[in-house]
């Protein structure tokens, strides 16, 4: 995008408002009220290989449809749209598919998604026994939109609106989520920072309460930098509060090289669950192929996630 601000103008505008956007953004979740139950927990699984082997980071990194989950306003980043189809097989079984496509029209960007979760062979009992009298799955499902617009200065800010719908046997719940979420390539090249509130909302009642909603503050950067004849690195990091949960800290390492080898790694803090991811991309020709891989701790199994991407 061009510049029209002279290049001895003053630089300290793009800051206030990158503050203030942050501190806004902060606003909204801390103003969310308490509700009964937690619910809809398939929402923090996460969607992208990419993120997915570099920690789930997001806020910043993240570009293209799968940037509709972690931060909107990242659809506004470059001129062409694109689709992606991701499949995650967790621990326990536990699958999930996330299928996107982004359409650009001038400064702004939409992109339609899905996200389904699938826990299989729950088992059924009335009474403590040995065997389970039943076997059922609960199934998850979030349908949504998000728009973003690119401005002046670097800064870009996107909106979501979310179908969710969970079921556990005979019982059902839905919800209507709003997303908002800012970002900013700031003067130092290569440079982002980038913030979102998810998962604002109210949900329907499941059984006798309504369930609470993972809304969560998600702020990161990312920095990316070229390394000569090797290619190009990038570093990123997020600090993702839930509500009624504590605060996370991601961490990923990407490197490009051979034009179409991307290596990747990443860090959790602040889950026991899981704490270092790995995996690996292929570029060629507008087309993109990602794999991530996440050991779960307390013999909970792997998580393999695969993603196929391409440009529109």
């Amino acid at each position: 995008m061009k510049n029209n601000i002279p290049n001895n103008a003053p630089r300290r505008m793009p800051s206030k408002l990158g503050a203030a956007m942050v501190a806004m953004l902060f606003a909204v979740i801390c103003a969310e009220s308490a509700m009964a139950a937690p619910g809809f927990a398939f929402m923090q699984i996460g969607v992208g290989a990419r993120e997915g082997a570099m920690g789930g980071v997001g806020a910043a990194l993240s570009q293209g449809p799968a940037a509709a989950y972690f931060n909107p306003a990242n659809l506004a980043v470059g001129d062409k749209g694109g689709a992606l189809l991701m499949l995650n097989r967790h621990f326990a079984d536990i699958t999930s598919q996330y299928a996107a496509i982004t359409v650009r029209s001038g400064l702004w960007a939409f992109t339609p998604y899905y996200l389904g979760t699938t826990v299989p062979d729950i088992e059924l009992r009335d009474r403590p026994s040995q065997e389970p009298i039943a076997l059922f799955d609960s199934r998850d499902a979030a349908i949504g939109l998000s728009i973003a617009r690119s401005l002046p200065l670097g800064l870009s800010f996107g909106a979501s609106v979310n179908y969710l719908w969970e079921k556990i046997y005979i019982e059902a719940a839905d919800a209507w989520a709003f997303d908002l979420g800012a970002a900013w390539a700031t003067p130092l090249a290569g440079l982002r920072i980038g913030a979102a509130v998810q998962n604002n909302g109210k949900a329907s009642k499941f059984v006798a309460e309504s369930p609470n909603l993972p809304t969560l503050f998600r702020a990161g950067a990312s920095f990316t930098k070229g390394l000569g004849l090797i290619g190009s690195g990038t570093l990123a990091a997020d600090w993702v509060a839930v509500k009624d949960q504590s605060p996370e800290q991601r961490f990923g390492l990407e490197l490009a090289t051979l034009q179409i080898l991307r290596l990747r790694g990443g860090f959790v803090a602040g889950i026991e669950a899981t704490q270092i991811t790995a995996g690996f991309g292929l570029a060629y020709k507008g087309f993109q192929f990602d794999y991530a891989y996440a050991p779960f701790r307390e013999h909970l199994g792997e998580g393999h996630r695969f993603a196929f991407g391409v440009e529109l």
